[in-house]
């Protein structure tokens, strides 16, 4: 019976633990003692300001990714259209309105896409689009009636777009689309990895929750010993009773003259009688070196920072060097990649370029990985299987006449040459 009371005790209490808390675009279930089961927009981006770990490894990938050379690579040819000119979606990128810039939105819309896993541009006109804006996430609220896997409306909040509703429509191609203004202002809800309960996003952070809040407790802690002066290294005891007053007086003697960074070190005088207890303590017993390093490693693992970039003992020049192009490959353009090709499919509809195109960058105009492209370019150049168009196309350079030919090294002939016993190719 004491089992089973301790045991009901128990699940109680652990269901006590979960409360209902306003996500701020939908709803989370937090525990008390698990902390953030799901990280929503408004924690995700909180963690952003608070927490410098976080910060850092987001906009590593943000900021460089939001200045890539863009482009609109032809999804049968693997050409790219590198001229702004000749795509009405480049030109809206490069200038999306009169007080946001091209270099802004697209900081605004990868960093919501790397913290949350979601973005949310708005394009307004009807028959054209005129302008591109965005909504944070935080401000989104959707509308969700049964077991339909779409909301039939969103709900914007926030000063841009204060209690807009967008109306779900289906247009003639079958397209999902969200109007408002009488279908002036379009919503485009880019969900990537959707969360069991709905078909919000589940963040990236939602896996580093408690390293970055460990992060940032360990943070706190330490600027508090700062603070707080000579850490807690005994207790004073005065031998006499003290009426309130003196005792408060004491207190205020005590911290007035010992407390804080700059008294560090300084011997009491008290004007009581008083015993110290000594407990011998220090910094190791929160052990925050390690703590701080091991919550940081782990942020930084989750957005794919190579370590040798921010680790203090092996920032190196010379590893900076290298580590620098592994950034582009393993954070920076996968994360670009993944948000643009989500964005060119929920745009197609609004920009003929797209039906059969991508939005991608010009990989020889990014001189971070410049050197990599040209070792890979003289690596398929040397097993002779690859054409001249074929590799210059690795880099994002066009074709010419006369590429498509395949060479042997033997005579630099072609390869029909050789197969029908013509010109200096007869063998």
């Amino acid at each position: 019976m004491k089992l089973r009371t301790k045991f009901y005790n128990a699940i109680q209490g652990f269901r006590d633990g979960f409360v209902r808390q306003d996500g701020g675009s939908f709803t989370v279930f937090t525990s008390n003692s698990l902390d953030n089961l799901n990280v929503n927009p408004s924690t995700a981006y909180w963690l952003h300001e608070k927490v410098s770990v976080v910060s850092d490894a987001v906009n590593k990938v943000v900021e460089p990714a939001s200045v890539l050379p863009l482009a609109i690579k032809d999804d049968n040819s693997g050409d790219l259209k590198t001229d702004v000119k000749s795509s009405e979606l480049l030109t809206l990128l490069d200038n999306p309105q009169t007080d946001l810039s091209g270099t802004q939105l697209l900081f605004e819309l990868f960093k919501s896409f790397e913290l949350t896993n979601e973005a949310w541009p708005v394009l307004i006109g009807s028959n054209r689009v005129v302008s591109i804006d965005f909504v944070k996430p935080y401000n989104i609220n959707e509308q969700m009636n049964g077991f339909e896997r779409l909301p039939r409306e969103i709900r914007t909040m926030g000063t841009r777009y204060q209690e807009k509703i967008f109306v779900r429509d289906v247009d003639s191609n079958g397209k999902t689309r969200y109007l408002a203004d009488n279908g002036i202002t379009e919503l485009v809800p880019i969900i990537n990895g959707t969360n069991r309960t709905d078909f919000r996003a589940l963040s990236k952070l939602n896996a580093a929750v408690l390293d970055a809040k460990q992060y940032h407790l360990g943070s706190t802690h330490n600027a508090q010993l700062l603070k707080n002066g000579a850490r807690p290294t005994g207790v004073v005891v005065p031998k006499e009773g003290l009426t309130v007053e003196q005792f408060k007086q004491l207190e205020s003697s005590l911290k007035e003259q010992f407390q804080g960074a700059e008294n560090t070190g300084n011997v009491i005088i008290a004007s009581v009688p008083m015993d110290g207890i000594d407990f011998n303590i220090n910094n190791k017993d929160m052990d925050y070196v390690k703590l701080i390093k091991m919550s940081a490693d782990r942020i930084y693992t989750t957005y794919n920072i190579p370590l040798s970039m921010i680790s203090s003992d092996k920032l190196t020049f010379s590893n900076v060097k290298e580590s620098t192009p592994q950034l582009y490959v393993q954070a920076v353009i996968p994360a670009f990649t993944r948000f643009t090709r989500l964005l060119s499919y929920h745009l197609q509809h609004r920009f003929p370029e797209l039906q059969n195109g991508t939005l991608w960058y010009n990989p020889f105009e990014v001189p971070q990985i410049q050197g990599l492209l040209i070792e890979k370019m003289e690596a398929m150049s040397k097993v002779n299987v690859f054409t001249d168009n074929q590799i210059l196309k690795e880099a994002g350079f066009d074709d010419y006449d006369g590429g498509d030919i395949h060479y042997k090294p033997s005579n630099l002939v072609t390869v029909d040459d050789i197969r029908f016993g013509t010109g200096e190719g007869e063998s």
